[in-house]
């Protein structure tokens, strides 16, 4: 029983978009669903380089991301579609601590890439990482269930 509820939690599909959350339709959205310790978000990358962070609990925020990161990530997505054929194997993670990332574009979804197998999916895995660090998204919760230092990132200089 308790294999059958982990299998679960590691298949699972996030849900789906809340209304008035509309995606340009270029946009690449990365989904993580969170966990126990770790707040839910989504990540909208624009082929600009724009990136709209929205985690539970934090206000959104945009940041860009280098013209190198954008650019891999979008050829590693055109490279790997139909997003939704790319390899997938079964895995085990814990039910309270097991997150799944997904990634989506142009209306097709990965498999959990955490699950998913293959050099298409682990260059998007990549890809996810290096966004995720480039963003300073860390979604580790505090003891008040609100991300700790959620958006992380260079402290702007004082101007002089």
């Amino acid at each position: 029983m308790l294999a059958l509820m982990l299998l679960a939690a590691a298949t699972a599909s996030p849900a789906p978009e809340p209304k008035g959350t509309a995606v340009a339709a270029s946009a690449a959205v990365i989904i993580n669903s969170g966990s126990t310790n770790t707040a839910p978000y989504k990540i909208v990358v624009t082929p600009d380089g724009t990136a709209r962070i929205q985690m539970q609990a934090v206000d959104t925020v945009t940041k860009t991301l280098s013209e190198a990161t954008v650019k891999s990530f979008f050829s590693d997505i055109r490279a790997a579609m139909p997003l939704d054929a790319i390899n997938m194997q079964p895995c085990m993670k814990s039910a309270s601590f097991g997150t799944s990332t997904f990634v989506r574009f142009e209306a097709k979804q990965t498999p959990d890439l955490q699950c998913a197998s293959g050099s298409a999916a682990e260059r998007l895995s990549a890809d996810v990482e290096k966004i995720t660090a480039e963003l300073g998204v860390n979604a580790l919760r505090s003891f008040g269930a609100h991300p700790v230092h959620a958006l992380q990132g260079p402290t702007p200089k004082p101007s002089a």
